[in-house]
């Protein structure tokens, strides 16, 4: 018998900024005769296997922003049992008909598996290359900067029972970035601040080949060097993101998937969004 390790989907996405994927896991149990990657998502290991790779198709859609109808494209590949490197193109902005000039880098790492718990280790490095940008009041939004920003993230799965799981630490963790996008201003500061989110999620493999989940977080912390910052924290009662999802595994090779749920409950007009996404996988899956 052999032990398998989660898997974290990102479906990518961060919804509205974040990346919001859609995350699966649990520590399973699964013969040596069995494929490397099954079709249950609850079976899945965290990274891809060595040898085999995915690219991945997402739409990403802000109801009630007209100007905000994006599709990306990206790849990951299984480099060992363990470790996985992608990248991530933001694509192209439909309604705007322009191509976006960022590309994210992200890597996850395997760290441990005990019975009822696994976790790994996120990475994730978008680089831009637009070069100044003003928002549309006028103001610098961004400096050129080509690195503005790294997110750490550790996907920790609980199993609640063979079919139900709960994660937490997923999702940008921990951000550290140049600049204030938690606040409403968007004027460049050169200096470094950092995020700390507490995302949780709950799974439900509900059928072999389909995997639901319902998430939300319970709090956001802004780091910086004013007091401002430290203001704008939130928790959950004051803002009450929640996104439910649904993976569908046509075989192991194939995913599709649909999201949708709102920025923050307490203001749904405004913060609804939905995600759609395209998984497919070759090279050794099977064993």
């Amino acid at each position: 018998m052999q032990r398998f390790k989660l898997f974290v989907l990102a479906v990518l996405l961060p919804m509205a900024g974040v990346h919001t994927a859609t995350i699966a896991q649990e520590v399973a149990e699964v013969s040596s005769q069995g494929p490397k990657f099954p079709t249950e998502v609850i079976k899945r290991p965290f990274t891809l296997p060595s040898g085999s790779f995915e690219a991945r198709l997402q739409m990403n859609k802000d109801v009630m922003d007209t100007d905000n109808f994006v599709f990306r494209l990206g790849v990951g590949v299984g480099i060992t049992n363990d470790l996985e490197l992608g990248v991530m193109w933001d694509g192209v902005n439909v309604n705007q008909r322009q191509v976006n000039k960022s590309v994210g880098l992200n890597a996850g790492y395997f760290l441990y598996a005990v019975p009822g718990v696994a976790a790994m280790l996120s990475l994730n490095v978008p680089l831009y290359f637009g070069g100044e940008q003003r928002n549309a009041a006028g103001a610098l939004a961004d400096n050129g900067y080509v690195f503005r920003s790294v997110s750490l993230s550790m996907p920790t799965a609980f199993s609640i029972n063979s079919n139900m799981n709960f994660m937490a630490f997923h999702d940008d963790f921990l951000a550290i970035y140049r600049g204030s996008p938690a606040l409403a201003d968007t004027t460049v500061d050169p200096d470094l601040h950092a995020k700390i989110r507490l995302p949780f999620k709950f799974g439900w493999q509900a059928t072999s080949r389909l995997w639901l989940n319902l998430g939300t977080n319970f709090a956001t912390f802004y780091l910086g060097g004013t007091d401002k910052f430290v203001k704008n924290s939130k928790y959950i009662w004051q803002e009450t993101p929640i996104t439910a999802s649904a993976l569908y595994a046509i075989t192991n090779a194939v995913d599709v998937s649909l999201s949708t749920g709102f920025g923050n409950l307490q203001d749904p007009g405004k913060t609804f969004n939905v995600f759609v996404g395209l998984n497919v996988r070759a090279g050794r899956l099977d064993g």
